[in-house]
């Protein structure tokens, strides 16, 4: 199975050292993080504090703005005002010794970034899906029911995960709450070629529920800002918050839409690989926690084929995943989801009722109902 290129972080040290300079600044206006013991401190001499690690300061500022989003909202701002006066005041040496010196938002670095993402935004902008986009979601369309709902359709043989219409509680983030890079505002699904936002045809009102996609459902929707506390982390690691958001999946799309090209059969046909990563691809996980920064809960889902490939993801971060992913529960595959892999790609029809058993499940009693259900199983 195909595994996503590795999530490098690769800007100038230069760019990084300004950056954070710029934000640590911004931290000590806001906060009095920066006289704290954890901190360090500030000497008469105006000497630059010791680097605090992005953790601690995102953990000294959760501590700080207990979940009030309208100041997490101005301190991103003012980070990114501070930061673009820097890039325009600041100047990099463009050659050896003492060549010449351009403004530092000139990089090459920060103008590849740029046309990355550019190209991003002009795809997010178109209305259609493409032809063959549409050929395979005929093919692979996505459910509006989760694999864990379709899963309990026909029974488990272990503890059902402590879910809301099939999104499974992840539990308590870490403290501080996981993010860049594990965390991936923007998927980008290798099956399908195509970028989509994290909450993508997720409707999250009382319930939370997940809406699938057909053939003729509208183009994926890209998320056009970082929630602002994920821009203050990209940004205390040193990174334009366009990489995240446009940058990284729109160069792992130019990579991946070049082999897929190559993989291609002679009469055009996409490569047996491609095939079932789209087949992964339509096959989805929901979650839910309660966002730290925010005091809310939060939905998000994945395709399974990212919770196969990307074992140190977001998801992964949370303390309770950890016994879900042991289990099987994480990714979530149902039955019926097996059967009918094995049928499209190993030639090999199975019935997932030709072993009716009865088990006595019992729900997790982190559930806010816990109850035993008898039900039929299928080993």
């Amino acid at each position: 199975m195909f595994t996503p290129m590795p999530r490098k972080r690769v800007p100038s040290a230069f760019a990084c050292n300004v950056m954070f300079s710029i934000v640590f600044y911004c931290l000590c206006m806001q906060t009095s993080f920066a006289r704290s013991p954890v901190g360090g401190s500030v000497d008469d001499s105006g000497a630059t504090p010791a680097r605090v690690s992005t953790d601690e300061i995102m953990r000294q500022i959760q501590k700080k703005f207990r979940g009030n989003a309208k100041k997490y909202q101005a301190l991103a701002r003012k980070i990114e005002k501070r930061v673009q006066e820097a890039l325009a005041e600041t100047e990099y040496s463009c050659g050896t010794g003492d060549g010449d010196k351009r403004p530092l938002s000139e990089h090459p670095y920060l103008k590849f970034v740029e046309e990355l993402s550019v190209a991003a935004m002009a795809e997010g902008g178109k209305k259609k899906n493409s032809d063959e986009t549409q050929a395979l979601l005929k093919k692979y369309p996505w459910d509006n029911v989760l694999e864990l709902v379709t899963g309990l359709q026909d029974g488990s043989d272990r503890v059902i995960p402590d879910h809301e219409n099939g999104f499974i509680n992840l539990g308590a983030p870490p403290e501080p709450a996981p993010g860049f890079p594990d965390l991936s505002i923007n998927h980008y699904l290798y099956g399908f070629d195509e970028i989509l936002s994290w909450k993508y045809r997720i409707k999250q009102g009382r319930k939370m529920v997940f809406l699938g996609r057909e053939r003729k459902s509208e183009k994926p929707v890209m998320e056009e800002e970082l929630p602002p506390w994920e821009a203050i982390r990209v940004y205390l690691d040193g990174y334009n918050p366009k990489v995240p958001l446009y940058a990284i999946p729109w160069l792992t799309h130019l990579l991946h839409s070049g082999l897929m090209e190559e993989r291609r059969t002679e009469t055009g046909a996409l490569s047996r690989m491609d095939e079932m990563m789209a087949f992964l691809d339509s096959k989805w996980n929901g979650f839910h926690y309660e966002n730290t920064y925010t005091r809310k809960p939060e939905a998000l889902v994945q395709p399974v084929h990212a919770l196969f490939t990307e074992k140190e993801g977001f998801v992964y971060q949370f303390p309770d995943a950890k016994p879900l992913a042991m289990s099987g529960d994480i990714p979530f595959l149902s039955l019926r989801t097996y059967q009918e892999y094995g049928e499209l790609f190993l030639n090999r029809k199975a019935d997932v009722r030709s072993r009716p058993i009865i088990i006595s499940l019992t729900v997790d009693t982190r559930s806010s109902n816990p109850r035993t259900i008898k039900s039929n199983g299928y080993s």
